[in-house]
């Protein structure tokens, strides 16, 4: 027996239960219940669609008894799980949970569950509409992040302010819950991140300090870069002036080191020589 409607697949094959989907069109809590229902021993078995990260919930006779995100298990393992948007899920019928990390019952999980999401939105309140955003350059343990947030995501880079990218969407009660989604998880921010790199003042070296010939930059951005450094500014305000792409700028910057033309303070040169190894 077969079953499907575009979105859920459901097999009973050699008496076995097989159970398949993508959560954008049947949402996850849906497919845990009916495993719940059904009394079905197994394990379900997530994919998030952008990042391949993978997750697994065991249930044994119906009950969830484990989940397991990378290092994470039990009740807050299930928590991430359930905020996953897009993905693809599979049940595997018979498989046994390596151990039990859960011990409430489903419904009360998902109670607790909404109650938490509840509380979220609530407690997180956007600025004023007149608020440039910016994207967090570092992010620990990034989440999961549905399609709808990718493209808002997109749209903030430090000059848009909330009221702009509202109207970049024509939408902007769905743009607001989803900029409150990407606060809670840590992804964007009223202020912009400051790298280590951003920090450092490039000198100038002199002849004299170079102590022998040196070649002349190859690439004429590198001297258009060179010219630019007066001693004062960081690299930071650097990159705004000459409006490059950043990865281009410290391309330029290790050139000018190498070929000893600019140099650093004892201080920065140590944090560029750890830079330098990433270049």
């Amino acid at each position: 027996m077969s079953t499907t409607d575009n979105a859920l697949e459901i097999k009973h094959h050699n008496g076995e239960f097989q159970l398949s989907g993508h959560i954008d069109r049947f949402p996850l809590v849906g497919v845990i219940q009916f495993i719940n229902i059904a009394e079905k021993t197994g394990e379900l078995r997530i994919t998030h669609t952008r990042s391949d990260n993978r997750c697994s919930l065991f249930f044994l006779e119906g009950r969830l008894v484990h989940a397991q995100v990378n290092e994470m298990d039990g009740a807050n393992a299930f928590e991430v799980i359930l905020d996953w948007g897009e993905g693809e899920f599979r049940f595997i019928s018979a498989v046994e949970a390596p151990r039990h990390s859960i011990d409430k019952p489903l419904p009360m999980l998902l109670e607790s569950h909404k109650r938490l999401r509840k509380l979220r939105r609530e407690s997180t309140h956007l600025p004023e509409d007149n608020t440039n955003l910016f994207i967090v350059s570092v992010v620990e343990n990034v989440p999961p992040i549905s399609s709808p947030e990718w493209q808002i995501l997109s749209l903030v880079n430090g000059r848009r302010t909330i009221g702009q990218i509202c109207q970049k969407t024509g939408d902007e009660d769905q743009t607001k819950t989803l900029l409150r989604s990407l606060f809670s998880k840590g992804l964007i921010s009223t202020t912009a991140t400051v790298l280590k790199w951003q920090t450092l003042i490039p000198v100038r070296q002199s002849d004299r300090e170079a102590g022998s010939e040196r070649p002349y930059p190859p690439l004429l951005r590198t001297n258009l870069v060179l010219n630019a450094i007066d001693g004062l500014m960081n690299l930071e305000q650097l990159n705004r002036k000459l409006n490059i792409p950043e990865n281009d700028l410290l391309e330029d910057i290790r050139l000018l080191v190498e070929t000893k033309w600019i140099r650093f303070s004892s201080q920065d040169t140590k944090v560029f020589e750890d830079l330098r190894k990433d270049l």
